[in-house]
């Protein structure tokens, strides 16, 4: 795969034999954000790699990685082709749906080697049949971006679409991509106060199912991603750490054509 960088800015392209991916684009001479000059004003200085070496037929899928206009930039995505798969967030989702684009919000989490393992595993039940989980994705918000001023990010703006749900929303996803919609779903969200932010920092679910029902327990507090699974008789798990390395490797190889030896395993990258 080859990574080339798309501007001056932050836009990127990823390039195989078979496709060609464009993350953020942007391709116009100027970049203002709606109302708020002061936050985005910005004019290119340099000749976009795409539209340098004619490239915009050959594009086959965006990402676009927020809804805001520094990321998603209208003018440009109206360059490429109408029918171009288009995968991002949910408020960019909201944008685009309204304008006819489309696109399907971008959960990445889905495409990990560890969660397509995962699925397998769960798909031919050898170890047992799943009775019930529990999703916990606790962040100390302050600390997730220490680079920058927390008061200020999407997460906990309301405005800008932030909120506990639509931040940590990953785990909720996998569930349904796992699992279907549930037949039944109990939600409580708030905000604690504990921090000084005017979104929800707390969430607490269950999702019923006709044969089981899974929890989710996500927070603006704390630190740590855990999930806890219960299942009924079946086989015993017996593998070990470098059997797990071996099928993660074999199902990365499948995914992404070559294992990198020597390289620790992270489930999750923060």
């Amino acid at each position: 795969m080859q990574i080339i960088r798309g501007d001056s800015y932050q836009s990127w392209i990823y390039s195989n034999r078979s496709d060609l991916v464009v993350v953020d684009p942007w391709l116009t001479d100027k970049q203002v954000f709606p109302g708020l000059n002061w936050l985005l004003y910005r004019e290119a200085n340099e000749e976009p790699h795409i539209l340098k070496h004619n490239l915009i037929s050959q594009v086959s899928h965006i990402i676009i990685t927020a809804h805001f206009s520094d990321h998603l930039d209208l003018p440009s995505l109206k360059l490429f082709q109408k029918n171009i798969p288009i995968f991002t967030t949910i408020e960019s989702f909201n944008i685009l749906s309204k304008k006819g684009s489309v696109s399907m919000i971008g959960y990445n989490m889905r495409f990990h080697p560890i969660i397509s393992f995962l699925k397998k595993i769960y798909k031919n039940k050898k170890y047992g049949k799943l009775i019930s989980a529990n999703f916990k994705n606790f962040t100390y918000v302050p600390s997730h971006h220490p680079y920058e001023n927390y008061k200020i990010g999407y997460a906990v703006r309301k405005q800008l679409g932030g909120g506990v749900l639509n931040s940590l929303i990953h785990e909720v996803d996998l569930i349904a991509y796992f699992f279907g919609l549930p037949n039944s779903l109990f939600v409580n969200k708030f905000n604690s106060k504990i921090l000084d932010i005017d979104v929800d920092d707390n969430l607490s679910s269950i999702m019923v199912y006709k044969n089981f029902k899974y929890g989710i327990d996500a927070r603006y507090q704390g630190q740590g991603n855990e999930i806890t699974v219960w299942v009924g008789e079946g086989e015993t798990w017996t593998a070990n750490a470098d059997s797990i390395t071996s099928m993660f490797e074999e199902e990365y190889r499948r995914i992404y054509g070559l294992a990198i030896p020597d390289v620790g395993i992270e489930v999750v990258t923060w």
